[in-house]
């Protein structure tokens, strides 16, 4: 009777622990998105956001914007890609920009969400690339602001 006992109790934690793990790889594979807000003016009309936001993507998803990326967070080997070009065409895959709200210290405000999507198991993967892609939001912006250079006679 005992020796059942025991073989009961060994079968009931195997079953534990592998119903855990099993649980844990669901988790880790399930769809996960990370991004990064820049807040808009709340006075501009929902028509002017969708066009910044897709003029914004159309620009981040330049070949040269897209490799910096994929070199400066090593996607190379994060997503384990056979090459640069194919973590290239992954991420030009996953990157979205898209309309919503953000909070500001003013209240909620419409902004738009800049970021890549994935699994779960790459969160900081995608937290980094997000990070990275406000930086050429940045430099993209600083130039649309500059002034054009004077005609020269």
């Amino acid at each position: 009777m005992r020796r059942w006992m025991v073989v009961s109790a060994v079968i009931a934690v195997v079953l534990v622990i592998g119903s855990g793990a099993g649980y844990v790889g669901y988790k880790l594979n399930q769809p996960d998105r990370q991004w990064v807000p820049l807040l808009l003016n709340p006075e501009l009309p929902e028509e002017k956001r969708e066009q910044a936001a897709e003029e914004l993507k159309d620009q981040l998803l330049t070949p040269e914007r897209l490799k910096a990326v994929v070199r400066d967070v090593d996607l190379v080997k994060a997503l384990r890609a056979a090459s640069e070009d194919a973590a290239v065409r992954e991420l030009e895959r996953r990157i979205f920009v898209t309309v919503g709200e953000a909070e500001s210290p003013g209240g909620v405000v419409p902004a738009l969400h800049i970021g890549v999507s994935g699994k779960r198991s790459e969160r900081d993967m995608l937290g980094k690339t997000a990070t990275r892609l406000v930086e050429d939001v940045k430099e993209i912006i600083e130039v649309a602001a500059q002034p054009p250079p004077p005609d020269e006679f």
